[in-house]
């Protein structure tokens, strides 16, 4: 998270990991914090939620990942075509991300087009190339319209889903887009909570339960938005 923070440019606020490894250990009860290490862990979290807020679920790069969800399935379609994987592991194998980019800067070029594309030939429609050409630019198609963010426990979550969808209004395929982009701030349930982590205190003893010690955050956090297509 650090490194990311620092190759984008932005400060995220205080992480620190010497004082969350000196009071890690591996105890009886499994994996441990003791006590003191408890502020740093917050910290951690909310640095976490602060950078999936404002850098990984920014609204730029939720619009590429619409253009994306419009243009990948084709794409792997082309290259690879539409048998099983199992059948052809050596293709498969090679199907990475440099593949697929390289193959779509051609595309984004112009190149390697047709309008009736057959699976395997290597092409896609011009629309997708289209497409493609947005994603390398970074001109992405949608732009956002407007934005909800709200914070909620495991049993409200449903429900604050579906008011958020509620108040950006109906999508419309290919030309509203209602996206509903979600972190898991802390995890949610108590029981799992507390198995994930023993908290010891500084007397050696249990001390309060990690689902207690990290209740301020919340458990999930939503940033809902509302795209609308732009040719």
């Amino acid at each position: 998270m650090r490194r990311d923070a620092y190759l984008i440019g932005v400060s995220t606020g205080p992480v620190d990991v010497e004082r969350l490894r000196r009071y890690s250990f591996v105890g009886p009860g499994g994996l441990s914090l003791y006590e003191p290490g408890l502020g740093a862990l917050e910290m951690f979290l909310t640095a976490r939620l602060f950078m999936y807020q404002q850098i990984y679920y920014h609204r730029s790069v939720r619009a590429i990942d619409l253009d994306l969800a419009d243009v990948f399935r084709p794409s792997i379609l082309a290259i690879f075509g539409d048998g099983s994987p199992a059948d052809d592991l050596g293709h498969y194998a090679d199907l990475d991300e440099y593949a697929l980019l390289h193959q779509a800067a051609l595309w984004a070029r112009g190149e390697a087009l047709s309008d009736r594309p057959a699976p395997g030939d290597g092409t896609v429609t011009p629309e997708v190339g289209r497409g493609w050409a947005a994603i390398l630019l970074r001109r992405p198609r949608w732009h956002a319209e407007a934005e909800q963010r709200r914070s909620y426990e495991a049993g409200e979550r449903a429900a604050e889903q579906a008011a958020a969808r509620t108040e950006l209004g109906p999508p419309d395929p290919g030309r509203v887009a209602v996206d509903l982009a979600e972190i898991d701030a802390r995890p949610a349930e108590a029981t799992a909570t507390d198995s994930l982590l023993a908290v010891v205190g500084r007397d050696g003893a249990p001390a309060v339960p990690l689902s207690a010690a990290l209740a301020r955050l919340p458990a999930y956090a939503l940033v809902a938005r509302r795209y609308g297509r732009v040719e």
